[in-house]
């Protein structure tokens, strides 16, 4: 289990630069965030990458580079874990809002009692990634690669997802939408690197996950609404209906 001081060296590298006040934690891990998505599409994403450092001084970029590399190795001896999650819990989200992810031994226990072994894994509302992690930890340990498909309304949620999940060299896509409505902003399909790694979809029509979803919802129509007979509503039925909203 990672602990906030585990992630001492990471809150230190960030402070180096937010404690000049130009910018604010949120701010920089997002563009962190993004210089490690540009890093791990194997070079397709120059341009961008340029204009996201552009606003830092070179010590600040070197600063955030190294903490890339800290990052890797820190995940390498952490496998299947959320440090990322972990320090946006600690350090940048504090519950706002009411944000706080699945605790990780949770996903594990999910995981298990899943034990997935064929197919996809999906989780519509992926946070920083742990269930997907969870599932193909599970799923590697019976020799089986999942492709693994998630999606959120939080783009901070969805690149973090991006960046644990392509240090594993999996296939899939995490996919910045609201998975009720669908409403799609942007995808990130994820490679292994030798296969060109992250690429950035903006075309809804090419969004893999996406289309899925919307194949789903086409097959199962809503089911038309009834009018309760108020009639034949008795005391002991209204009594067991409330007795079930109370226990879940």
């Amino acid at each position: 289990m990672i602990t906030e001081r585990d992630l001492k060296p990471m809150s230190e590298a960030f402070s180096k630069i937010t404690g000049t006040g130009r910018y604010n934690l949120r701010e920089v891990f997002n563009d962190w965030l993004e210089m490690c998505i540009c890093a791990l599409a194997m070079q397709k994403y120059e341009q961008e990458y340029l204009k996201v450092i552009s606003k830092y001084k070179p010590e600040e970029v070197k600063i955030l580079a190294e903490l890339f590399g800290w990052f890797v190795n820190f995940s390498n001896d952490n496998l299947y874990d959320d440090p990322l999650g972990t320090f946006y819990e600690f350090f940048i989200s504090r519950g706002d809002h009411g944000q706080f992810f699945t605790p990780m031994h949770i996903c594990d226990m999910m995981a298990a009692m899943a034990e997935p072994k064929q197919g996809t894994i999906c989780d519509p509302c992926v946070g920083a990634g742990r269930t997907l992690l969870a599932g193909l930890k599970i799923a590697r340990e019976a020799d089986f690669n999942p492709n693994l498909y998630g999606a959120d309304i939080d783009h901070t949620c969805v690149k973090m997802s991006v960046v644990n999940l392509s240090l594993y060299g999996v296939y899939g896509e995490i996919a910045w939408m609201d998975s009720l409505n669908l409403n799609f902003h942007c995808a990130y399909q994820l490679r292994p690197p030798t296969l060109g790694g992250v690429q950035i979809i903006k075309d809804e029509n090419q969004s893999e996950f996406l289309q899925a979803s919307r194949r789903k919802f086409e097959s199962e129509p809503e089911p038309e609404p009834t009018e309760p007979d108020v009639n034949k509503v008795s005391v002991e039925t209204i009594e067991q209906e409330t007795s079930q909203q109370v226990l879940f």
